[in-house]
């Protein structure tokens, strides 16, 4: 199976790359972005044209939250017009596209975990341009499949965790927000996921995310503990709750958008790790990496 992946240098693709070896069944090609930038219609075709891939697994996307409150007609054109592009050629050649969407989509007012079949309701413009874009394949005609995640982190690029390491490097104390929550997700976790959904011939909407959930205060603290106990960070900061309200940002963030992965587990036998457990494993590869350095 032949599958051409669209945003090569961020953190999710870079890690579904990571674990191909898994899968000998699949081929994948991954044109730099010099030759592949999705916004570029002529690219687009002329690369479907040419690889003539079984799937177009689409990795690329606008996902500067904050920024995208000023810069609407750019998030809405990665995230939205362009994504329906792709699912239109992807429709012409007969390829199938994958895509990846956020648990943004959805304005945080369930008290339960949320289902694919949850009403959308976007609070800020970076979720109303990937709604868009889900639309957008829904109305295409294209085989699609359309996968929703949420808090992703990994050992590599700009992140939640790698961020709280930097930060506990840094100062003190770290003041984090404890009335938000949601599934934090190991991209490497989700590529795996991507790998067997795939396979499987999934379509429609698939939720994934961690099996279990926790606020970004928890997260914070857990990370911070771990890492202090394995000696990436020297000194332990006190880590402080507040409220969203004390932590004002331009774009408005869902209160609660924890997704339920009932429909992953049932189509494909596999339970999603628990945040702590994939914590863990990208707390160790970076110790790892920082040993191989120092030697």
């Amino acid at each position: 199976m032949k599958i051409l992946l669209t945003g090569g240098e961020g953190m999710l693709a870079q890690d579904f790359l990571s674990v191909l070896d898994q899968f000998p069944e699949f081929e994948c090609y991954v044109p730099p972005r010099k030759e592949l930038d999705i916004t570029n219609q002529e690219q687009v075709e002329g690369i479907i044209k040419n690889y003539r891939p079984d799937i177009l697994l689409n990795c690329a996307a606008y996902t500067k939250v904050d920024k995208a409150e000023t810069e609407s007609a750019r998030a809405f054109l990665v995230n939205g017009i362009s994504v329906g592009k792709l699912a239109e050629a992807c429709h012409r050649s007969g390829v199938k596209i994958v895509h990846l969407s956020t648990d943004f989509v959805f304005d945080g007012s369930n008290k339960c975990p949320v289902t694919e079949s949850n009403p959308k309701a976007p609070l800020g413009i970076y979720g109303k341009s990937k709604r868009d874009g889900e639309e957008r394949i829904e109305a295409s005609a294209a085989d699609w499949l359309t996968v929703r995640t949420s808090w992703l982190f990994a050992s590599h690029g700009n992140n939640f965790v790698r961020t709280m390491l930097r930060l506990g490097r840094e100062r003190d104390e770290i003041k984090v927000v404890s009335d938000q929550f949601g599934s934090p997700t190991w991209t490497r976790d989700l590529a795996l996921a991507l790998c067997k959904l795939i396979r499987g011939d999934v379509k429609n909407y698939i939720h994934f995310g961690g099996l279990n959930s926790c606020s970004w205060f928890e997260l914070a603290n857990y990370t911070l503990k771990q890492a202090h106990q394995i000696g990436l960070i020297q000194t332990l900061p006190v880590v402080t709750p507040i409220q969203t309200n004390q932590y004002p940002l331009p774009a408005p963030r869902p209160a609660y958008s924890v997704l339920s992965t009932q429909r992953y587990q049932e189509l494909t036998g596999s339970l999603p790790m628990k945040w702590e457990e994939a914590v863990d494993s990208v707390l160790q590869r970076l110790q790892e990496k920082s040993q191989d350095e120092r030697y």
